[in-house]
C-alpha cells in the first residue's frame, strides 16, 4: 500500500480577487480529482495571488502512485496556465 501527501505552493499571478481565485482553484481541482486526488486549500486563503493546496493519494501499488505524481504538475500546468508552482513538497507513506 503506497500513500502520499503532496503539498503545492502556487503563485497566482493573474487573479485580481479572491472570488478570481477561488474560480481557478475550483477549475483545478476538478483536474486534479480526475487523476485520483483528494484536494484541499490549506494556505494562504486570505491572499489573492497565492495559495497552498495539499493533495493526498493512496495506491495499492508504489509503481501507479509514482505515475500518477508524474502527471500531476503536467496537469495543473495545462489546467491553469499562468499559475506558477513555487514549492512541490512530496511525502510518502
Amino acid at each position: 500500500m503506497a500513500f502520499a501527501l503532496i503539498t503545492i505552493h502556487l503563485h497566482l499571478p493573474g487573479t485580481r480577487s479572491l472570488k478570481a481565485k477561488r474560480s481557478l482553484l475550483a477549475r483545478l481541482e476538478t483536474a486534479v480529482r480526475k487523476l485520483n486526488y483528494a484536494f484541499a486549500e490549506v494556505g494562504s486563503q486570505d491572499l489573492w495571488q497565492e495559495s497552498m493546496v495539499q493533495l493526498a493519494a493512496v495506491s495499492s501499488d508504489s509503481r501507479v502512485m509514482e505515475s500518477r505524481l508524474a502527471l500531476l504538475e503536467d496537469q495543473i500546468c495545462q489546467t491553469t496556465p499562468g499559475v506558477m508552482i513555487t514549492r512541490i513538497e512530496i511525502e510518502h507513506y
